[in-house]
């Protein structure tokens, strides 16, 4: 095996040598087409998430001032006659306000939680997922110049992830390919963005890791209220109807603590993934060997995506 590995990378390096020979650069349009397609799929699932997230903190927050309303108040300064913006929230014991509502353009009140942080992770997806679709592009390009055009926006898009990373310095940069063909300037693209992307990857986890931990957390907490409030409802009125509602909480509660894909783990798949794809391409390996790493993390994010679905229509029913 070893032996048939040498033989190989030899071929390859022969053909570099010498495109005009009739070698063929290597295809790797499969295995980055998974990675694209499971990254998009994970970014999705991640914004789903925190949609969900925000949803279940202000259905608590809205349960908590039907408890007590003598907390429920406006912001300093506002709702009156000449006041230029009127929100409500709920002052919790403690003296901090939590939102009765919560629009897209208002900055949260309260102080920083993990769901409050939860976009950040969102961002940071959207950002991997631009860059995901211009590696894409390189390997599904038909001339020299959408090539050119690709690289630069994967460069770009490396720059904007590292912008994302606490304290990291810029990287990323223009990614030049060269190549006697444009076979050749694909994978000379190609390895050039995934090396520069690749050590501004490995930070994610330490990065970001903690949050989607936390907001794995929370959203346990979340449907552990909401199991027990449609038990508390089908004790109170024992129908089939509110016995199918506490079912169907419980189950979806029940396959979201046995699925082994949270944020955390896609996130964590996310840049093993981009590590077997930077090590397959510096090696110059073949790419059917990427298949079954990329489908793993295709798998997780699907996942992701499915047990997500599961916990929002518990939640609704």
């Amino acid at each position: 095996m070893a032996d048939h590995s040498v033989v190989i990378r030899v071929a390859f390096a022969l053909c570099a040598m010498s495109a005009a020979a009739g070698c063929a650069a290597p295809q790797y349009d499969k295995p980055v087409g998974a990675f694209a397609t499971a990254t998009s799929d994970a970014q999705e699932a991640l914004a789903g998430y925190s949609k969900g997230m925000v949803a279940a903190q202000e259905d608590r927050t809205r349960n908590s001032a039907v408890a007590a309303p003598y907390r429920v108040r406006s912001l300093a300064g506002e709702c009156g006659p000449s006041s230029t913006r009127c929100r409500l929230v709920l002052y919790q014991q403690q003296g901090d306000p939590s939102p009765l509502y919560q629009p897209q353009d208002d900055p949260q009140p309260q102080a920083a939680s993990p769901v409050a942080s939860l976009p950040g992770v969102v961002t940071l997806m959207g950002r991997i997922a631009r860059y995901a679709e211009s590696l894409n592009a390189i390997v599904t390009s038909d001339s020299a110049a959408s090539v050119e055009t690709s690289a630069a926006a994967a460069g770009e898009s490396i720059s904007g992830i590292a912008a994302l990373m606490p304290g990291a310095a810029p990287a990323g940069g223009n990614v030049k390919p060269s190549g006697s063909s444009i076979g050749w300037m694909k994978a000379d693209a190609l390895k050039q963005a995934v090396s520069r992307a690749d050590p501004v990857l490995a930070k994610v986890p330490e990065a970001f890791g903690a949050t989607a931990q936390q907001a794995t957390v929370a959203m346990q907490a979340h449907m552990a209220d909401v199991v027990a409030a449609r038990r508390a409802a089908f004790r109170a009125r024992s129908t089939r109807e509110n016995l199918d509602r506490a079912a169907a909480a419980a189950e979806a509660y029940d396959a979201f603590l046995r699925n082994d894909a949270t944020p955390a783990v896609v996130l964590n798949e996310l840049v093993k993934a981009h590590a077997d794809l930077n090590q397959a391409l510096q090696s110059n390996a073949s790419p059917a060997a990427l298949a079954e790493r990329m489908n793993a993390f295709q798998a997780h994010a699907a996942r992701l995506a499915k047990s997500l679905g599961a916990l929002q229509t518990a939640q609704a029913g």
